[in-house]
């Protein structure tokens, strides 16, 4: 684990509820890095309410299902295992990738939204898609599987 990011995640251990916070992305083969994970109270811009399923991969281990598969845990963590009632989810629009591992991962998007200044932003100006998948939904997608 680089050992920068360690500090930040063991502060938000302390700080958020159980189960909650950043997790490392650890390729298994090597030990590497591979980026992180994270499920938090909803705080970025665009949000209201519910519990903030975030990912960032190294674009090295970009297109092998690591984000899908992180993202999948998490959720299935938040409703399965925290009792969470709704996980939600923003990307830019332009992130095709990433809004296919959301789709992929049973959360619909609900709407869009911009930046105050998103032409200071390069791919903001198309706006950011907001995802989000509740509880009943989620485990309605578990019993069909």
């Amino acid at each position: 684990m680089e050992p920068t990011v360690l500090p930040e995640y063991l502060r938000e251990y302390r700080e958020l509820a159980d189960g909650l916070g950043s997790f490392a992305a650890i390729e298994k083969e090597t030990g590497r890095m591979a980026g992180r994970f994270s499920l938090k109270p909803a705080n970025s811009y665009g949000l209201t309410g519910g519990t903030e399923l975030g990912y960032r991969l190294y674009p090295a281990f970009w297109g092998r299902g690591l984000a899908t598969e992180g993202a999948r845990a998490l959720i299935e963590s938040a409703f399965g295992r925290l009792h969470l009632d709704r996980v939600v989810a923003t990307t830019m629009a332009d992130n095709i990738g990433s809004w296919r591992v959301l789709e992929k991962c049973g959360m619909r998007r609900v709407r869009t939204f911009y930046y105050p200044d998103a032409d200071q932003m390069p791919g903001a100006g198309h706006g950011d898609f907001i995802y989000e998948l509740t509880c009943n939904n989620w485990t309605r997608q578990v019993k069909h599987r």
